[in-house]
Formats: structure tokens, C-alpha cells, sequence
């Protein structure tokens, strides 16, 4: 008996490890294609990962041009991509607002609030064409009630649903 997603091909933005790579296994138990998209490959296994992936991909997902030269990659090697699960993301430092450096506070929305723009902006239009897709942005509850100490997280997640919700609608 085939999975509900055979022949469907999923993006999973840090999907070489932790959580990511959970959802990848989940989706390649349903039939999923994967194709894992990570900072470092370092710790992903193709032989004990669970699933063999379509095509593994290092991608700076803060990086709108490496975002679009990877999407393109992706696109070519796979023919189609219906689902999008922006999964990466960065915590950052544990302290007070007053002390946060600027540049880490501007590398944590990077990854976690602009990376998920750029990968919508990639994908959307091409699912939209199909007339099918699925995209999944993980956020978390910081983004929705803020933890002390950070600040920088809770405002990137704050943004992910504000902007999944704007897509959405």
C-alpha cells in the first residue's frame, strides 16, 4: 500500500538533525520524497537517517540568493516540491535585551524570520502554478507570549505566525 504523500517531494529546512530530521522521517514514512536542506550535512547519515533523501542540500537559509540557487537545485532534481516545512532555526544568546549585540539579535531573525520569507518566496509561486502545495512554518509559543532573556527568538517566532497567518489569508 503506497503512503498518502507518494510522489510528493518536501523541502525540510533543518532537516539533517534534531526536530527537522524528525519531521523528514515522518513524511518519508508517508511516502515522501525529502530533501533535507541543513547549515552543515555534518551530522546527517544517509544509512541510519531513516529514509534515503532525494538529494541533501547545504543551504544558508538567511541568504535569499542561497535559498533561490537551492529551491532552483531542488526543483530540477525533483521535477515538482509540494510541501515546504521551514523547521531551521537559531535560539541565539540567553540575556538581557540591554546587553544583546546587535549583530547576533539581526542573525537570529535572519534565520528564523527572514529565512522563512525567502523560502515562501521561492516556493509559493510554484506551488500556486501547480495549483497545489503545503507549507508548514514552525514557530513557537515564545513567539506568541515572549520568555524573558530571549528576546531575539521570541520576536523572529512572534513574526513567523504573524507572516504565516498574512500568507495564509
Amino acid at each position: 500500500m503506497a503512503g498518502k504523500l507518494e510522489g510528493q517531494t518536501a523541502i525540510v529546512t533543518g532537516g539533517a538533525r534534531g526536530i527537522g530530521h524528525g519531521i523528514a522521517q515522518r513524511l518519508a514514512a508517508d511516502g515522501a520524497r525529502i530533501i533535507p536542506w541543513g547549515m552543515s550535512l555534518a551530522e546527517f547519515d544517509a544509512a541510519t537517517a531513516g529514509f534515503a533523501p532525494l538529494l541533501t542540500q547545504i543551504v544558508d537559509v538567511s541568504s535569499k540568493a542561497a535559498v533561490d540557487a537551492a529551491f532552483a537545485e531542488a526543483l530540477a532534481a525533483a521535477g515538482q516540491i509540494e510541501i515546504l516545512i521551514n523547521n531551521a532555526g537559531i535560539n541565539g544568546p540567553v540575556m538581557p535585551v540591554w546587553e544583546y549585540p546587535e549583530e547576533t539579535w539581526s542573525r537570529v531573525l535572519s534565520v528564523n524570520l527572514n529565512s522563512v520569507f525567502y523560502t515562501c518566496r521561492a516556493a509559493v509561486p510554484h506551488m500556486k502554478a501547480r495549483g497545489h502545495g503545503r507549507i508548514v512554518n514552525i514557530a513557537s509559543m515564545a513567539g506568541k507570549d515572549g520568555v524573558p532573556f530571549i528576546a531575539a527568538y521570541s520576536a523572529a517566532k512572534g513574526g513567523v505566525i504573524a507572516f504565516t497567518k498574512a500568507l495564509a489569508k
